[in-house]
């Protein structure tokens, strides 16, 4: 006991010493090495099947046990660790969403509409000059003919983020004031579309139109196994000089030619929307524009942030939120667990920065996902001792919607569960009857469905509450700080993260665990929709239990979280504040840490983990880094 109580010491002193040798003082970042060293072999023993890893921006320490990488830093007894710090660590783009312009560029529209309702001047002329704003006169814009079609998409992307879409146009003459006028009474006196996502089309006019051309390699061989080989007839040869061409009318895009052209000079040109969606369910219509069938979406979101113009948003509830709370409602926020790390502060002043916009009350869908474990794992063991051969879980709304139209010989074997969602809308309205709910987090799909449960008003998005942040002028440094009044357990707050689901519910069945062999999907594509596929018709899996994500890694790489992580310094001074703070019967045993350590989700599937969140005795883990292919796939 003495010797874990002197290692964790030893792990604090070692951090504390890595940050400011990193930030101030260069001399003592050997001393953190040592530190750390010391730390691992201290535990070698523990570590014969992991590999323990300590990077930082100028050194890179890595101690080779076995196949598995564990991400060995930033342990410290007792208090919330962000995910800020990692910023020293390693890039935040390995795990996050990846910062582009285009999501910059929906954050900031969102925020001006938003500072313009708070001005109480949404309606107003002042709106209408909001395109002129972010375009003035003699600006350029690299994929834009003018500045002028510039200023008309930013017009017509302001529809959808005012809860409206492209057959709510009018006609081009027609005011932004008279469309935001439209969206507050349908705010105030309606509900929200149907239809969760759409596409600008005048945003949408700078992508290929074919998919397959030939370059100038083309080198004019005899063999012409292009022309020869194309099934339309649509490849020809110049008579003078040999060289092959393709005529696209008749061309189907078979990609026939491009493999079996010996040079390789046929090119294979990827419309980045319709080559993100899994399921085909974006293509372009007679005029050239995608469209999105939403009765082959799933609502995955891939497409949103791979088309390079930012042509494709979903249907905002902002306003109709900001309505509710503005007329006086109780509005109560709940929250999906991978809120965790979205903000450069503690959690519970992201909660009080709730509180501040106007939300009544704030309740962790991790509380909610409690109830899932507990179900699931009961479901799970009652369906194993009928014969059933494996059960998928029922969390993840992407995958539910791809089970009803894709795969519906999968039915069966998809978990009756409901979400942690579902269980939370529950736990607020048993609380607050009267209470308009609305969830919070990472995903598209969970405004699909929001529409098929009657206790789910609303849903916002990360990247939404983060514009309202930002247009009420929040300072999440100096909020006031707003404390669940439940909390949670570590594994419910795994839920965030691949693995989460399936590491709760082996931990909630203890021995029963170890007779289950569990897998995991954590990245809806067409190979592991195969899978799937394959998985639902024969009725035999390599596992009995099933995890399904629909986001690589899981919901912490939804679709619309915040693109970018900030504040290290003013973190670590939080941290230091929040640890005077701490109790000593709220500390982390030497022996509880270390088994936390060495649990065996940690290692699984070869992922390197880190630990972002000590909420007392509750540590939450999230995959960081480049993952290793799981065994599915």
């Amino acid at each position: 006991m003495k010797k874990e109580k002197l290692t964790v010491l030893f792990c604090q002193i070692g951090t504390a010493i890595t940050y400011l040798s990193l930030k101030w003082f260069p001399l003592p970042l050997p001393l953190s090495v040592a530190f750390t060293k010391f730390i691992i072999f201290t535990y070698k023993d523990s570590y014969i099947n992991q590999s323990a890893t300590f990077h930082s921006d100028r050194t890179n320490l890595n101690i080779k046990r076995g196949k598995c990488d564990f991400s060995f830093f930033n342990i410290s007894i007792g208090h919330k660790l962000s995910l800020s710090l990692q910023n020293l660590i390693t890039n935040p783009f390995n795990y996050m969403a990846f910062t582009n312009n285009i999501m910059i560029v929906r954050h900031r529209l969102l925020t001006e509409l938003v500072k313009l309702w708070k001005n109480g001047e949404l309606t107003t002329d002042k709106i209408d000059r909001l395109p002129l704003e972010l375009s003035p006169r003699r600006s350029k814009h690299a994929g834009r003919c003018c500045v002028h079609k510039e200023r008309a998409v930013w017009k017509y992307k302001s529809l959808p983020l005012l809860g409206l879409d492209m057959d709510d146009e009018t006609d081009e003459l027609t005011p932004l004031s008279e469309y935001a006028a439209r969206a507050i009474e349908r705010a105030n006196n309606g509900k929200p579309k149907d239809n969760i996502m759409c596409v600008i089309d005048e945003a949408c006019s700078a992508c290929v139109q074919i998919n397959y051309e030939i370059t100038d390699l083309c080198r004019g061989c005899t063999a012409r196994s292009c022309q020869y080989n194309c099934p339309k007839g649509a490849v020809h040869v110049h008579a003078d000089t040999g060289k092959a061409w393709i005529d696209h009318d008749t061309c189907i895009s078979c990609g026939i030619c491009h493999k079996s052209c010996p040079y390789h000079a046929i090119v294979y040109i990827p419309v980045p929307c319709e080559e993100s969606c899994p399921v085909k369910a974006i293509s372009k219509d007679e005029h050239g524009i995608e469209h999105i069938d939403e009765n082959k979406c799933i609502y995955c979101g891939k497409c949103m942030n791979a088309c390079p113009f930012g042509a494709i948003f979903e249907i905002s509830q902002t306003f109709d939120v900001l309505q509710r709370i503005r007329k006086g409602e109780q509005v109560v926020a709940i929250v999906a667990p991978s809120i965790l790390g979205q903000f450069s502060t503690t959690i519970e002043q992201v909660y009080g920065a709730f509180r501040q916009i106007g939300f009544t009350d704030i309740i962790e869908v991790a509380q909610g996902a409690m109830s899932t474990v507990e179900h699931e794992a009961h479901e799970l063991i009652e369906k194993l001792e009928e014969g059933q051969k494996f059960m998928t879980t029922s969390c993840c709304p992407s995958y539910i919607e791809l089970v009803n139209k894709y795969i519906p010989d999968m039915k069966k074997y998809v978990s009756g569960t409901g979400s942690p969602m579902y269980y939370a809308a529950r736990i607020a309205k048993e609380k607050y009857p009267d209470a308009k709910i609305v969830f919070v987090g990472p995903c598209v799909a969970k405004r699909k469905e929001a529409q098929r449960d009657e206790a789910v008003d609303f849903v916002m998005t990360f990247e939404e509450v983060s514009s309202i942040f930002d247009a009420f002028e929040v300072n999440l440094e100096i909020v006031q700080p707003y404390a669940m009044e439940f909390s949670s357990v570590r594994e419910a707050h795994g839920f965030a993260q691949a693995g989460g689901v399936m590491g709760a519910v082996k931990a909630f069945l203890k021995m029963e665990a170890d007779k289950i062999n569990a897998i995991q999907v954590s990245d809806l594509n067409k190979k592991n929709i195969g899978t799937l596929r394959a998985y639902a018709k024969s009725g035999k899996a390599p596992g009995q239990f099933i995890e399904v994500m629909a986001c690589e890694g899981g919901c912490i790489t939804g679709p619309v979280l915040i693109a970018a992580v900030t504040g290290n310094v003013s973190w670590y001074k939080n941290w230091l504040n929040r640890k005077r703070r701490i109790k000593s019967r709220n500390c982390l045993s030497g022996k509880t840490l270390f088994a936390i350590l060495h649990h065996r989700e940690v290692c699984q599937n070869e992922t390197i983990y880190h630990l972002t969140h000590l909420r007392m005795y509750k540590v939450h883990c999230v995959p960081l880094g480049k993952r290793m292919e799981p065994p599915l796939q």
